[in-house]
């Protein structure tokens, strides 16, 4: 009887410690403001696009809480602002997307006589730099939580390359 009582003691000690400790939310960083958890839903030609790379840009100088993502096979990206706290801070984001392939099959040589895999850009590059990208986004706490943005016509573009 006494073993029990010790093994139900221990138990009923572990679950709270594992409550207070263990599922306590993860702490944000001083001046991080409240993350508003956010879906993004990506498509190219509307179909879902896979493993893009997406970056929010805030469009007020004032704030360095940058965020990004990458589209999982259904075109699903849950942002993580500094790269590790789930959701974004409230404000307007300018958006940039990416998505590269190697082609290792094909190359080419740099200036160094040395061969290189040819890379293609498979977004249209008008979505992949702050300047040129018309996708934005308002984040308001409280307010819509999924956002989708088609990406449109599928593009295999050779990607200019850069030698250090």
């Amino acid at each position: 009887m006494k073993t029990k009582q010790s093994f139900l003691t221990l138990f009923v000690c572990s679950m709270v410690l594992l409550v207070v400790f263990g599922c306590s939310k993860q702490e944000l960083p001083k001046g991080m403001p409240k993350l508003v958890p956010v879906t993004i839903e990506l498509t190219q030609e509307k179909k879902p696009i896979a493993d893009a790379e997406i970056t929010f840009i805030p469009e007020e100088s004032i704030t360095n809480w940058f965020a990004g993502g990458m589209s999982d096979k259904t075109g699903r990206v849950v942002p993580k602002t500094h790269g590790k706290y789930p959701g974004l801070a409230p404000g307007k984001f300018k958006v940039i997307v990416v998505k590269s392939e190697i082609d290792s099959n094909e190359t080419v040589k740099d200036p160094e006589g040395k061969f290189r895999p040819i890379i293609y850009r498979l977004v249209d590059p008008i979505y992949t730099t702050l300047e040129t990208t018309p996708l934005e986004l308002e984040i308001v706490d409280g307010g819509n939580k999924t956002f989708s943005f088609d990406l449109g016509p599928a593009v295999r573009i050779k990607a200019k390359l850069q030698y250090p």
